[in-house]
């Protein structure tokens, strides 16, 4: 295989000659994926690869030997910046401008580990001590070298990145008016920053878990939920909002007794409440529905807990937030609603709401599976209410029935099929009380019951 690289031509060239084609040089091509290198490494056995591609390589597990001579390679492996061959990479690719090569940007060194363990180190002193500075510094270094490349960030989260950033948030949590308002609210927001942006969506370490987990941790995290819902919030404490709400939902996820812990604080209900009505981002608008998704489907506070957010008008917002959502957004609303129709209140809302069949009719099929399984359960719950008649009419000028049906005849999973089967019953029998134009097309498939 020989790596070549296309100059690109204008349309009245291609028709005068063929397309030029540059062929790379074999020593400047990465014996893994035979492209050409861009951060040149030399392994122990003297072979030279393409720093990415010699990385994944090893990092598959079966993988501890040189692709080339099959020699064992050290582990963690010594890899050294071929400089040379680097510079002879990118004078080439200057002198060949002309046939649409582009100069190979100089690679940055790579974080090592030790200069991780350095840093943290200085976290965890800084911390101690109550340093805001001395910690803010090297939050500025982990963020800046964790940019540079997806090689920085692994090696930052599998040296303990985030227990020892959840270990200062502790420590600083537990400074309460020990600081300064402003550097104390700084910092704590600070170190949220990093720990979400590190960790991404990874599942949080047992050990980084008790550090936020614990009571003044806890307390700040929704401290700064709460603080984008007053009067003078700015773009750092939504900003602390975002991440405040991305933390406690990994909380909630992980223990039971997070979910309790949040369900006694006052105010909480309200805020979340705030933040779906008024939202700062999509990804705040997700954490604080899966939030509020926990409190209400496994809470001990969970009737009295929907009951309160059903009189927010809960029910009413998340309609009509559902007609345009995105699905994930979607999928998280219909969660939440099935949750709040366990509640007679819930019913009620829904039944006397203009929008509640249509939009959960449009919902099926256009969410995802599980947002199908939601949107059946609702219309299930709904329709068999006190108004149910009526509303089953709708639902079939709708067309709930022939989606419903559709859904089980293409398969799906034991609850889905489960609520699908409930729900078509319930349609089935106000069937005839409705001209349904379409459904002369659904004569040939088989009713499952």
């Amino acid at each position: 295989m020989i790596s070549v690289i296309r100059r690109s031509r204008s349309p009245s060239e291609q028709f005068k000659s063929p397309p030029i084609e540059l062929v790379v040089p074999n020593h400047f091509r990465c014996p893994i994926s035979l492209d050409l290198m861009k951060d040149p490494v030399t392994v122990a056995t003297g072979i030279t690869f393409d720093r990415e591609n010699i990385e994944k390589w090893l990092e598959q597990g079966h993988h501890n030997t040189c692709p080339v001579t099959n020699q064992t390679i050290t582990n963690p492996p010594d890899l050294i910046p071929n400089h040379v061959l680097r510079r002879m990479i990118q004078d080439w690719c200057v002198e060949n401008y002309r046939f649409g090569v582009e100069r190979i940007p100089t690679p940055r060194i790579p974080v090592t580990e030790n200069q991780v363990e350095e840093i943290l180190r200085t976290v965890t002193h800084s911390a101690q001590r109550l340093d805001g500075n001395g910690c803010r510094k090297m939050l500025d270094k982990i963020r800046r070298l964790a940019k540079e490349s997806e090689r920085n960030k692994r090696c930052f989260v599998v040296n303990g990145t985030v227990i020892a950033l959840s270990a200062a948030f502790h420590s600083f949590a537990l400074s309460g008016n020990s600081l300064e308002e402003s550097c104390y609210r700084s910092i704590l927001n600070e170190l949220l920053a990093v720990i979400t942006s590190v960790s991404h969506h990874s599942q949080l370490d047992p050990e980084a878990v008790s550090f936020l987990g614990s009571k003044a941790s806890f307390n700040c995290l929704v401290h700064l939920l709460m603080e984008s819902t007053s009067s003078n919030s700015n773009s750092n404490s939504l900003s602390g909002t975002r991440n405040a709400a991305l933390i406690l939902k990994r909380l909630l996820a992980f223990d039971q007794r997070y979910v309790e812990r949040l369900g006694q604080i006052e105010g909480a209900v309200k805020t979340l409440f705030r933040l779906i009505k008024e939202p700062i981002c999509g990804t705040t608008t997700k954490a604080c529905l899966a939030i509020v998704f926990f409190l209400i489907s496994s809470s001990a506070r969970k009737e009295r807990l929907r009951s309160r957010l059903v009189e927010m008008g809960m029910v009413s917002l998340l309609l009509e937030t559902l007609v345009d959502a995105e699905k994930s957004v979607g999928e998280k609303i219909l969660g939440v609603l099935d949750e709040l129709l366990e509640c007679e209140i819930g019913r009620k809302e829904a039944a006397t709401h203009p929008l509640a069949v249509p939009v959960m009719a449009k919902k099926i099929h256009r969410v995802s599976d599980l947002g199908n399984e939601f949107a059946m359960s609702l219309l299930f719950k709904l329709l068999s209410g006190a108004e149910g008649d009526g509303l089953v009419l709708e639902a079939l000028q709708m067309g709930v029935f022939q989606k419903v049906l559709v859904t089980l005849q293409v398969g799906c999973g034991a609850v889905a099929k489960d609520k699908a089967t409930k729900l078509l019953k319930l349609l089935h029998r106000c069937e005839s009380r409705v001209e349904c134009s379409n459904l002369t097309h659904f004569n040939k498939l088989k009713i499952p019951f």
